[in-house]
């Protein structure tokens, strides 16, 4: 073999790998203002937080795009508290939760956003954020 045809068939061997790389690769994109189900997973009370502290979500949906997958029911969500309003004589107290992000189905952090007031909340309860950002997620 001459170094041209060595050459040839390397040039051939990487299209064919590129080839086959590129028509695996399936991505979504999951546009701004997408709606985003979660749950909270945690239980602190309004005598336990402070601001900053971490509440723990979870999505309590599969999120689906064109007919896949992008972010699966159970991925860990992340809020902080921003602000609180301890009970006094009528008023419940309330705890303003931001989530921050959510995980995608190939590890990439989505950022989301909607504050969330929570005044009566347990282990459970359902509340709605949004795509921050548009975002394309591999979906291999």
């Amino acid at each position: 073999m001459t170094t041209k045809s060595i050459f040839r068939s390397f040039i051939a061997l990487c299209a064919i790998i590129l080839g086959t790389q590129f028509a695996t690769a399936q991505t979504r994109e999951l546009k701004e203002g997408e709606a985003v189900y979660l749950e909270i997973v945690n239980n602190p009370t309004i005598a336990d937080v402070e601001i900053g502290s971490v509440v723990e979500f979870k999505t309590s949906s599969n999120v689906i795009v064109d007919g896949k997958e992008v972010v699966r029911a159970g991925s860990p969500a992340k809020g902080r508290i921003k602000r609180i309003e301890r009970p006094g004589y009528n008023t419940t107290g309330l705890i303003q939760v931001e989530v921050e992000h959510i995980r995608a189905v190939d590890g990439q952090q989505v950022l989301v956003f909607a504050p969330i007031n929570l005044s009566n909340w347990s282990i459970g309860t359902a509340t709605t954020v949004y795509v921050k950002n548009q975002i394309r997620i591999d979906t291999r």
